[in-house]
């Protein structure tokens, strides 16, 4: 028979150093990811399942979990996934970055809840500021992106203020056209 492939010989060695250091979490990605270009896709989720035992902080798996989501195209799981990482750390920056997932996916109800709960965190990022008023200008609601531009805008730089007051005044110029 063939000799093993270099893949083969080396999910073999991660299978064995992950059942020597079953608590060395930083194993576990390599060899998932190892897994799953070989097409050893139910293997990849046993090994993901076990390493989601072991992170006892769940972010790492997590992280592990939302790559392989992204791979295979389920953004719904990886929609969840991030929420649940979001809400683990509370930070506001992975706040934003759930907030942009929702958006992409077209949850600008839940897009607006996470910015806003960003927005009430002392270290929010200007951009939270600018997506929130930017989803609700779209959205046609100007007073509330005014009155988050105004309470939070201090953060924006001059070009992100006047691109969303030039949102906000298209917004009022449609309203007012209909």
């Amino acid at each position: 028979s063939a000799p093993p492939s270099a893949p083969q010989v080396a999910i073999r060695h991660g299978r064995r150093l992950i059942a020597r250091h079953p608590a060395a979490i930083e194993l576990y990605p390599v060899l998932i990811d190892l897994m799953q270009q070989q097409g050893m896709l139910e293997e990849a989720d046993a090994v993901l399942a076990q390493f989601e035992r072991v992170d006892t902080v769940g972010v790492a798996s997590a992280l592990q979990r939302a790559r392989q989501s992204l791979r295979e195209g389920d953004m719904d799981r990886l929609v969840l996934t991030l929420v649940e990482l979001a809400e683990r750390s509370g930070r506001s920056g992975d706040l934003l970055e759930l907030g942009l997932a929702k958006e992409s996916v077209g949850d600008l109800a839940g897009a607006e809840a996470v910015y806003r709960q960003a927005l009430a965190q002392p270290d929010a990022p200007p951009d939270v500021t600018y997506r929130l008023a930017s989803i609700l200008a779209r959205q046609g609601r100007t007073a509330d992106a005014e009155s988050v531009v105004a309470e939070h805008g201090a953060g924006l730089s001059d070009g992100r203020r006047e691109l969303v007051i030039g949102v906000l005044l298209l917004q009022a110029e449609d309203k007012e056209g209909a």
